[in-house]
């Protein structure tokens, strides 16, 4: 059987591979358990299990979902969204920076927004991995930081 997948490394039931594209309202990472919904025109649209949106495709086109899963390798990076909450204090940015540096996580987007009166800070960041353990470790390390209260995915039905 064909255990190559496409470029996402996804591959679908009986198919082979086919064009598939990550579903930007749940982000799946090699890992996470996966559906497929065929769209018209863009291939496959590759969701996690427990996720809303999918939910609500495969009610209305149930003829459209099929079977994917992971291939043995995937060499691509996958966008993910996480949120870190934080004690708003000196050197914060900094420890957080150095643990995305140390595990080699690309950041591609990165909002901090801060409540005053809770001396809160929330990251919100857009980052890629190659895997699911690689998202673990991270939010393992960034637990670590003195001050952080959660660091956690982002991401439909989660």
């Amino acid at each position: 059987s064909n255990t190559k997948g496409d470029k996402n490394g996804i591959v679908v039931d009986g198919v082979g591979s086919l064009m598939s594209h990550m579903a930007g309202c749940c982000e799946p990472v090699p890992g996470d358990p996966i559906c497929g919904y065929i769209t018209q025109g863009r291939g496959i649209a590759v969701h996690r299990s427990d996720c809303e949106q999918f939910a609500a495709l495969h009610e209305r086109h149930p003829e459209r979902i099929v079977e994917v899963s992971w291939s043995v390798k995937t060499s691509s990076e996958f966008a993910l969204s996480i949120k870190v909450e934080a004690n708003d204090r000196q050197g914060l940015i900094r420890d957080i920076s150095s643990v995305l540096a140390n595990e080699k996580v690309n950041v591609m987007s990165m909002n901090v927004n801060t409540i005053d009166e809770k001396q809160l800070a929330i990251f919100s960041m857009k980052i890629s991995v190659s895997d699911l353990s690689t998202m673990n470790r991270l939010l393992t390390k960034l637990m670590q930081i003195e001050g952080v209260y959660d660091a956690s995915r982002v991401g439909a039905g989660g």
